[in-house]
């Protein structure tokens, strides 16, 4: 999974920041890159806050995405972020 984010309500967002590793936890994700320095080296894309996940699997990525522990987070993370989220299927 992959997520760039901007944040525009960083009082909000800590709360998402607070809460979220543990749910990350429960459905065997992990941070891989947490909006450490990101460069453009081709293309027309601008990079904001980028934070790279790794999970067991696809279907475990969506069963977070679609749990009820990470409906609350959600729309936290919508209402303090401006955000684009994709999610690829590993090797």
């Amino acid at each position: 999974m992959i997520v760039n984010l901007q944040v525009t309500d960083p009082g909000s967002f800590k709360e998402f920041q607070e809460r979220f590793p543990a749910v990350l936890e429960r459905f065997g994700g992990k941070y891989l890159a947490r909006g450490g320095k990101a460069e453009r080296w081709e293309g027309v894309w601008e990079p904001s806050r980028v934070v790279i996940f790794e999970f067991p699997s696809l279907d475990h990525a969506k069963r977070l995405y679609e749990s009820k522990e990470y409906e609350p987070l959600k729309a936290i993370r919508m209402q303090s972020s401006k955000s684009d989220l994709i999610v690829v299927e590993g090797l």
